[in-house]
């Protein structure tokens, strides 16, 4: 059963714990002392995911030592050193497939009811972390991607800087969250390039990224590191603009775009002209 996890909350949770599981878990509202709180570790990592949606004070126990002592706060996550096998999300919010399994909402679905609309037709989600904006899209990732925050199966696995897969012009979409800052300042041209190429004239480029500062300023606030993976600095809709003006002048025109919004994030959709 891999490891097992004594668990004590103020105030008591047991009995919604135990209902949103919908199955009998013991949970212990005190100490170890009391009836045995015993969670498997598969328990525990649902269980942990939804604590975090509510202000409990929780303590942890393996065996008789006491490992973890905090209060929850939403929007914050247990130390790692509690749940090693969870990422760390400062948004925990929960998604729950039809098997029953749990996982935390994507980037992408907080932007989905304002970016799916330019998902029309034939498309690529780069990058798709097991959610794709649309169940349409062609689904890619690395061979082995670093979050997996659904199980919409995976197409593709390979580099997003080499599309080598597609012709030119042959993509009415290609949509990619959270990823472009990934890359480096010499990269980033190059990404977008690949990107577009694989685009029909008229057919459009979504992005949906975080502002890094903005990010950094939203991490420190709520106790969470921000993402070592970010390359610039400066990455925001400001800067990728610029990178298009420099780049790739009079081969697009925006459609969309926010420059702040979903706490840290922005939005940009431009169509391909040429």
């Amino acid at each position: 059963m891999g490891h097992k996890f004594f668990v004590a909350s103020n105030p008591p949770c047991g009995a919604l714990i135990s209902h949103y599981l919908k199955e009998k878990v013991s949970v212990g509202d005190g100490p170890p002392g009391g009836p045995s709180p015993i969670l498997s570790q598969s328990d525990a990592s649902r269980i942990f995911l939804y604590i975090s949606l509510h202000n409990v004070s929780i303590l942890c126990y393996h065996g008789e030592n006491i490992f973890c002592r905090g209060t929850m706060k939403r929007g914050i996550s247990l130390p790692l050193i509690v749940t090693g096998w969870l990422k760390k999300r400062s948004s925990p919010s929960l998604v729950e497939n039809q098997k029953g399994t749990i996982y935390p909402n994507s980037e992408t679905s907080k932007a989905r009811s304002r970016l799916s609309k330019f998902c029309l037709g034939n498309g690529i989600d780069i990058g798709y972390g097991g959610d794709p904006i649309v169940p349409s899209a062609i689904t890619m990732d690395t061979p082995e991607p670093y979050t997996k925050l659904g199980d919409h199966p995976q197409n593709l696995s390979g580099d997003a800087r080499d599309l080598y897969w597609f012709k030119d012009k042959v993509f009415d979409y290609v949509y990619s969250s959270h990823l472009l800052e990934d890359f480096t300042e010499k990269e980033i041209p190059l990404v977008i390039r690949e990107w577009l190429r694989v685009i029909k004239v008229g057919g459009v480029l979504i992005l949906y990224c975080p502002d890094e500062q903005v990010y950094r300023a939203y991490c420190k606030k709520h106790g969470t590191p921000p993402n070592a993976a970010h390359k610039i600095d400066n990455f925001g809709l400001s800067y990728l603009k610029e990178v298009l003006e420099q780049n790739f002048k009079g081969q697009y025109s925006i459609v969309h775009k926010i420059k702040l919004i979903d706490d840290y994030c922005f939005d940009l959709v431009i169509r391909k002209l040429k």
